[in-house]
């Protein structure tokens, strides 16, 4: 963090204004995560309910509690892939062609340090080494979170492809309890971006 940031933040914590507070530790996480970017499987299975709210509802919210107004990047894919606001993406439908997100990744115009992929599928309708195959050609590391069971062959995957591109792979299962804690996942997976005051 520069010094003059370091100086305005010290000044607002005596004066005690939360606002301008909220307003500098928010233009410092948006220079933080540029170099991050969240793909986010928007198939249909995504619609499936867990309790009270789909698992794409559950996804975006846990997103959101991380990354609202930050300038980290957005993929949503299903049958097709798109680059998206990662507030407000959009709910595709259709299959998990996972590998059409990677390719956009590696169009993006930083270099990405981390890729953070939820998905609840195996990719369909290509393979799981096509995937693997254009992930690695992203040339960071892919944290994967796996919606389900862990005995799930998706699961399986996602391990692969954690494991094959330097990342860490987490299951949540698709239960009312267990999906709370998909917040908590996110976070483990994200660098130190707080400012030490």
């Amino acid at each position: 963090m520069s010094d003059i940031i370091k100086q305005e933040v010290t000044r607002t914590v005596r004066k005690g204004s939360k606002n301008s507070l909220e307003r500098i530790l928010g233009q410092e996480q948006n220079q933080n995560f540029s170099d991050t970017c969240i793909i986010l499987d928007a198939s249909a299975s995504m619609g499936d309910r867990i309790g009270s709210l789909s698992k794409w509802d559950h996804l975006l919210h846990a997103v959101n509690v991380h990354f609202e107004d930050t300038d980290a990047r957005g993929i949503v894919f299903s049958s097709t892939a798109d680059y998206c606001d990662i507030n407000n993406p959009p709910f595709l439908r259709g299959n998990t062609n996972m590998n059409l997100a990677f390719m956009l990744a590696q169009k993006m115009d930083t270099q990405l340090n981390q890729i953070i992929i939820i998905s609840d599928g195996l990719p369909y309708p290509v393979s799981p080494e096509e995937v693997i195959k254009e992930a690695k050609l992203c040339r960071c590391k892919v944290d994967c979170i796996f919606i389900g069971s862990d005995d799930d062959r998706g699961a399986e995957f996602m391990k692969r492809l954690a494991d094959e591109c330097n990342g860490q792979e987490f299951t949540v299962n698709d239960n009312p309890e267990d999906i709370k804690l998909l917040k908590s996942v996110i976070a483990g997976l994200i660098p130190e971006k707080c400012i030490q005051l």
